[in-house]
Parts: structure tokens; C-alpha cells; sequence
């Protein structure tokens, strides 16, 4: 694991967005650079402002591949949002001795408490989800439940 010291020289590449709630709490310790944020192709804006990036933090949907690491060759570690690697070509990683990290099972409970919750929700044939989604329980109170879900 590559230690990353609080020095404000050092950045974070951010290439998707995260929760609102850990930008300041990353923006502490580093200078940010959010890719999102440019209307810049990626290329031109990592050799405009990534030169020197050490750490990167990746959703799913990036792929950390080969000619992205030639555009960040400062970097040193790789943290996915997500509990796989597989957009991440680890033998290049490995290659260029940039370290990979992910998130594991840190959203387990949180993803088998939603999915068991939609589950009800289709078992019941109700459509709660959207009741919710779409204000109505402001305005009509809490969804009527057409069927129970036990036998």
C-alpha cells in the first residue's frame, strides 16, 4: 500500500462522482481535480491538469487501462468505488507498481437491505417504490399495502 502523505501538493483524481458528503472531507487532504467538471476531452485535461496525480479514485464505470495510466504517470494507487476490480487492468497496475484498492463488502448490508426491499415491494405487487419516488406520500399518506407478503 502506497502511503499518501497531508500535503496539498499531492492530488486526487476524481473521475466520477462520489457522495457529496466525503468532497470535504477529501478536499481536507487533498487538491482535488474532478474530471467531470470539464467539458475538456480526457486526455487533454489529464495533461492539463493531472501531471501529477498519486492517487485516483474510480467508479465502476471507469476503466483504468493501459492508455489512461500513460496519461497519469504520477500515479501510484487506484481506489475503486466499487467491490470489484474488473475495470481495472491489474497487470498493467502491477507493471507500473500502482497500487489497487476497492471498496470490498463495505455496501453489502446496504445493497441486501435495498434488494430485500424492492423484493416485498414486487411480491406485494405494489408499487410503493415509485409511490415514493414521485412525492404522493406528501399528498396522499403512506402507500396502501394490497397484500401481505406472508403465507
Amino acid at each position: 500500500m502506497v502511503a499518501l502523505p497531508n500535503d496539498q501538493s499531492q492530488l486526487l483524481l476524481i473521475v466520477k462522482t462520489l457522495p457529496i458528503i466525503l468532497l470535504p472531507l477529501l478536499d481536507q487532504k487533498f487538491r482535488l481535480v474532478k474530471v467531470l467538471e470539464s467539458e475538456l476531452p480526457l486526455d487533454q485535461f489529464l495533461k492539463r491538469n493531472a501531471s501529477s496525480v498519486r492517487a485516483m479514485i474510480a467508479s465502476h464505470a471507469t476503466s483504468v487501462n493501459a492508455d489512461l495510466l500513460q496519461l497519469l504517470r504520477t500515479l501510484r494507487m487506484v481506489v475503486t468505488s466499487s467491490a470489484g476490480v474488473n475495470q481495472v487492468d491489474l497487470a498493467e497496475c502491477r507493471r507500473r507498481v500502482v497500487s489497487v484498492a476497492n471498496v470490498g463488502n463495505s455496501y453489502s448490508k446496504d445493497v441486501a437491505n435495498m434488494v430485500v426491499g424492492l423484493l416485498i415491494d414486487v411480491l406485494r405487487k405494489a408499487a410503493s417504490d415509485c409511490y415514493v419516488r414521485h412525492g404522493f406520500w406528501k399528498v396522499k399518506g403512506d402507500f396502501p399495502l394490497p397484500h401481505k407478503v406472508s403465507l
